[in-house]
């Protein structure tokens, strides 16, 4: 365990679980998917191509000479980089500060890079989930909370998407083997809906490539 979690009593968690509550998953976001599709380093390096590409056309116009051109690619790539590299290492610093946890009655998420932050949803308040694949096998799993459970899209990020309509999603980024991640969430909410006398399944929108269908499992409870 890492020192900065020493204090943990169980990694990625607050407290001891209640006792009939045991973990079934525990996972990160994987940091280079991250750094693609959450953190904007594609986007990023298609616009300095894009730059470097008008002004090399700009130039040749110009007649400039090869040392010139050369200049300007190098000076490009430095910028790219580096604009690029921020964002790896924060990718890095999320893969290595971030816990989701998974237990047959809720989903913990312990996040934050400089401020730690434990995001505690239990079943019964997440009323919808769906998740998307990649062809790494990497996926996001997006959970719909209650209307009594919201929290804040700057609380959660990037651990968050919009929704629309001011509301968010909490998401489990870029977690390896996400297909296999959401049939476990989708038994385990069900299991416990049946203990609850609770009616719906996240089946649908767990099995359904970022589907949203199914009602109930849990949402804020706590954040810490």
């Amino acid at each position: 365990m890492s020192g900065d979690f020493a204090w943990e009593p169980v990694r990625g968690l607050p407290g001891h679980l209640p006792q009939g509550e045991h973990v079934l998953w525990q996972g990160a976001p994987d940091w280079r998917r991250l750094a693609l599709t959450t953190l904007w380093v594609k986007p990023i390096l298609v616009w300095f191509g894009l730059l470097v590409s008008v002004r090399l056309a700009l130039q040749i116009g110009d007649g400039a000479s090869a040392t010139a051109l050369v200049g300007t690619i190098a000076w490009a790539g430095l910028c790219a980089a580096a604009s690029a590299g921020l964002f790896v290492w924060y990718a890095r610093g999320v893969q290595k500060t971030t816990v989701y946890t998974i237990t047959n009655r809720r989903i913990v998420m312990r996040i934050g890079v400089a401020i730690d932050k434990t995001v505690n949803l239990p079943f019964s308040k997440i009323v919808a989930a769906g998740h998307h694949l990649n062809r790494d096998g990497t996926g996001e799993i997006a959970l719909t909370l209650a209307d009594d459970a919201r929290i804040g899209f700057l609380v959660l990020w990037p651990h968050v998407r919009s929704a629309g309509k001011g509301r968010v999603e909490a998401v489990l980024k870029a977690i390896p083997q996400a297909s296999s991640v959401s049939a476990l969430l989708a038994d385990a909410w069900l299991a416990d809906a049946r203990t609850r006398g609770a009616p719906g399944s996240l089946g649908a929108g767990l099995n359904g490539s970022d589907s949203h269908e199914g009602q109930g499992i849990p949402a804020l409870a706590t954040v810490q």
